[in-house]
């Protein structure tokens, strides 16, 4: 997954903001730079989701996201927020060379249990809006709470897991070039044994990185990538050449023709001779395979 150069492996963040929840109890989210929420566990509160319905309200949110969001990004590190609506979240911003990529947020909670008390102290808040009162004072009470001491130890554990999701490459700035040295690589090692890890020590990145680019670009997996590179090198071969089915074979790093012909009909729809017969040249169309 793409957005504005940079690339997120949206299934690793996705598992990762999953387990953060169950440990933590609360709710966490991942949010693009400028603060578009892609996962989320569990979803919005009903506190906050009422809250939203006021217009004024909602701006206020926005208002209150974006200071945070501003003293995070300033800093470089987790911010712990008090917001306009009395609960309490933490953005840690997602930072490589310089440039933001995300923040992992946890928040919507409350730092003392909803007592009538505490309730009768927020509701001056929102006694102007367009809420019902009696809707939000319900959704008070179910809001999660946790102790400062807490908070402050969550919000250190989601501060990890951000640096975590750069150490793992989940969100990345697209390298320019990196494409072309992918195809640079493949196209030189065709008749090799080449794997992913060895294209990945080539490109000095990790083997999940380079899966994910190839398959964002792509749309196929390395093996299948390659696979598609070899094939088309031994049709160019099969209607250019004389060379037997073997030697194309073995030229395009396939070992076992047998193999090689399945896989080529697999991908073209026609046998090896096949292909040679209807597109190949005068001269190569009567040359005889020594394996068909």
């Amino acid at each position: 997954m793409s957005f504005y150069g940079i690339t997120y492996n949206r299934e690793a963040i996705k598992n990762m903001v999953q387990d953060l929840n169950l440990i933590l109890g609360t709710r966490v989210s991942f949010t693009s730079h400028d603060l578009v929420i892609w996962i989320s566990y569990p979803n919005m509160t009903d506190f906050c989701t009422l809250i939203k319905t006021d217009e004024g309200a909602c701006e206020r949110c926005r208002q209150s996201d974006r200071e945070a969001i501003r003293l995070a990004a300033s800093t470089g590190h987790m911010q712990i927020h008090p917001c306009h609506a009395g609960l309490t979240e933490a953005y840690s911003p997602i930072i490589h060379d310089g440039r933001i990529l995300g923040y992992l947020m946890l928040g919507q909670v409350l730092t003392q249990p909803p007592t009538k008390e505490l309730w009768d102290e927020l509701k001056k808040r929102f006694t102007h809006m367009k809420i019902d009162l009696g809707d939000l004072e319900e959704a008070f009470y179910r809001l999660n709470w946790i102790p400062v001491e807490k908070i402050q130890a969550a919000a250190r554990l989601i501060d990890m897991s951000a640096k975590f999701i750069l150490i793992d490459h989940m969100a990345r700035i697209r390298e320019p070039g990196m494409i072309d040295r992918i195809v640079e690589y493949t196209e030189k090692n065709l008749a090799r044994p080449i794997r992913i890890h060895d294209l990945s020590n080539h490109l000095d990145l990790s083997i999940s990185y380079v899966s994910h680019v190839i398959k964002d670009h792509f749309g196929r997996s390395f093996t299948e990538y390659l696979n598609m590179k070899r094939l088309e090198k031994a049709r160019e071969l099969l209607e250019n050449t004389k060379d037997p089915v073997i030697k194309i074979s073995a030229e395009t790093g396939i070992s076992d023709p047998n193999y090689f012909s399945r896989l080529f009909k697999k991908y073209t729809g026609l046998s090896p001779s096949q292909c040679r017969n209807r597109y190949g040249s005068p001269k190569t169309q009567k040359q005889k395979d020594a394996v068909r």
